[in-house]
């Protein structure tokens, strides 16, 4: 955790009993990895593809992490639709 960014630590269990409690249906709940803007991330990696082979090679070793976090759902943030 960075504690300037994070105040609160929630797994599945905690977060879906807060939004039970507070009166929210869960629509759908799974988590995310660092990457889950997919359509910017593609426009970026062509641009690098493109412009800047050393930032391209950085980009795909860091989206192999977050491609198989995303694959077994186990991401790094916890992403709720909730009414």
């Amino acid at each position: 955790l960075v504690p300037n960014d994070h105040y609160l630590q929630f797994n599945h269990q905690t977060m879906q009993l807060l939004l039970k409690k507070a009166g929210f249906k869960i629509i759908e709940a799974r988590t995310t990895g660092l990457n889950n803007e997919l359509e910017s991330l593609s426009r970026e990696l062509i641009r690098c593809l493109k412009n800047d082979q050393k930032r391209f090679i950085y980009y795909c070793i860091k989206l192999i992490p977050a491609v198989v976090e995303n694959f077994f759902n186990q991401g790094a943030a916890l992403w709720y639709i909730a009414k």
